[in-house]
């Protein structure tokens, strides 16, 4: 069947044009017929000639391509027209580092649950192995959904159990050390807006001047900046909650309008140049070491978490922190962000009894 419906032709000077016979159109009756010029070997003729029967929809065509061949030349060139940059990225480093080299050479359909079964305990820890079968099962379903595979061998792999995230975060007292020992710091400025409005690392290295209302402390957020394989990069923000304004404390608006440029950047390198994500991150973990003894050293991501807490805290709305927080969906917010300390079920019992009497 196969070799009637499509041929390989060999033009010479490495390059073959490869035609497959599509079924007839069902409305007019007419044959339809799907051609492409492949630059490379037989192998590579044979590839295309089996992905053009797969697009023409002909029966019973299972495909060849090993688990590296369909992720490289179909699934994360599919993916890039999806996905954010990067995502992508990500998803390509987890195959590259965890899935590629127990499985990348087996035939796609030869893959089965029981494969899957025994490599996923080596992959290390469970918190890796929900990346890396995360990604696997991204690409199965994606084979599936285009006619490579009949069907996902990840559906009967169990996900691995994984503790729930718990970020650090500080309390009132620890904010004030931090907002004292960072003042003067290239870092101070981010500590800022991290603390004050919770912002991600990339919104704040994206804010100007401009962005922040000296009368009112409203800082705008429209876009981010991360960084990528090809450098830092400005794109929108992550969700489309992510464009927002987001008022800073009067306390903090104050140290911030000291500290600020006149224009341009907020956050700067001594040339007066935007700095990077992984410049920040640097100097702040550099700031951070000379901490006094006995307060805790949290990740700059995690004074993101401690703001949120702490509005949360004082009394804000689970969806106030998460319109502040910019994430699509209060469940993110209170699984992930908020670490209430206990004021507020105090506050919830003190109500009660209020009520009670």
């Amino acid at each position: 069947m196969r070799s009637a419906q499509a041929s390989v032709q060999n033009l010479g000077d490495g390059r073959y044009r490869v035609r497959v016979e599509a079924p007839r159109d069902p409305r007019t009756g007419k044959r339809r017929q799907l051609s492409k010029t492949v630059r490379g070997s037989r192998k590579d003729a044979e590839k295309a000639k089996h992905e053009l029967l797969i697009k023409a929809g002909v029966d019973g065509v299972c495909t060849r391509l090993t688990l590296s061949e369909y992720a490289w030349q179909v699934f994360f060139p599919e993916q890039k027209n999806e996905l954010a940059q990067l995502t992508v990225e990500a998803y390509e480093r987890r195959f590259r580092l965890h899935v590629e080299p127990a499985l990348g050479s087996k035939v796609l359909p030869d893959i089965t649950a029981h494969d899957l079964r025994r490599w996923l305990p080596s992959v290390g820890k469970p918190t890796v192995q929900k990346e890396a079968r995360k990604v696997l099962n991204a690409l199965m379903q994606h084979a599936v959904y285009n006619g490579h595979l009949e069907h996902n061998p990840c559906r009967n792999l169990k996900p691995p159990k994984v503790e729930k995230y718990r970020p650090e975060v500080l309390d009132a007292q620890d904010v004030e050390v931090y907002l004292w020992h960072f003042k003067n710091t290239w870092s101070e400025p981010a500590v800022l807006l991290a603390i004050g409005a919770g912002l991600r690392r990339g919104e704040i290295i994206a804010l100007d001047v401009d962005d922040v209302d000296a009368k009112t402390g409203a800082v705008r957020v429209e876009s981010s900046i991360v960084p990528t394989a090809q450098g830092a990069k400005e794109k929108g923000t992550k969700t489309e909650n992510g464009v927002r304004t987001v008022h800073l404390p009067r306390s903090i608006l104050a140290r911030l309008l000291e500290v600020m440029p006149e224009s341009g950047a907020i956050v700067r390198n001594q040339d007066g140049t935007r700095m990077r994500p992984d410049v920040l991150t640097h100097r702040y973990e550099k700031d951070r070491a000379t901490l006094p003894e006995g307060v805790p050293r949290i990740s700059l991501k995690n004074l993101r978490h401690t703001s949120l807490t702490l509005a949360f805290d004082s009394g804000a709305d689970l969806l106030d922190v998460s319109r502040r927080a910019g994430h699509s969906s209060t469940t993110i917010t209170a699984d992930y962000y908020v670490r209430p300390k206990g004021e507020r079920d105090m506050k919830a019992a003190e109500m009660m009894d209020e009520k009670l009497r």
